[in-house]
């Protein structure tokens, strides 16, 4: 169980503070939800833009991008998955087991 006071004696609404980077952190941690966002990234390991649309080989439909070389996620957990032959379906299959994995509990 987790309380934060924002507001009582010696707090008012328009004197409250944000909360400190480090219970930010420790609140994430303690969250029981959990985040695997799935990236695209080209072969020199930058990240391919959301905007960037591939063919199901990873082939560039847009003209300024050298193509998806893998894909990756990374869960809250520390959890990582990264995987350049069998590709991005894969790789969300994955995604969505592990994140199915942590609602089990």
């Amino acid at each position: 169980m987790v309380l934060i006071d924002l507001e009582g004696l010696g707090h008012t609404p328009k004197s409250a503070s944000t909360l400190s980077t480090d219970l930010a952190k420790r609140l994430d941690e303690v969250d029981a939800t959990y985040r695997a966002p799935l990236t695209n990234h080209h072969a020199d390991g930058t990240l391919c833009p959301a905007d960037h649309k591939h063919t199901s080989s990873g082939k560039p439909l847009h003209t300024d991008c050298p193509g998806r070389a893998y894909t990756r996620t990374v869960c809250s957990c520390r959890w990582k998955k990264k995987e350049e032959e069998s590709g991005k379906g894969y790789v969300n299959e994955c995604r969505k087991r592990r994140l199915a994995s942590h609602a089990e509990g």
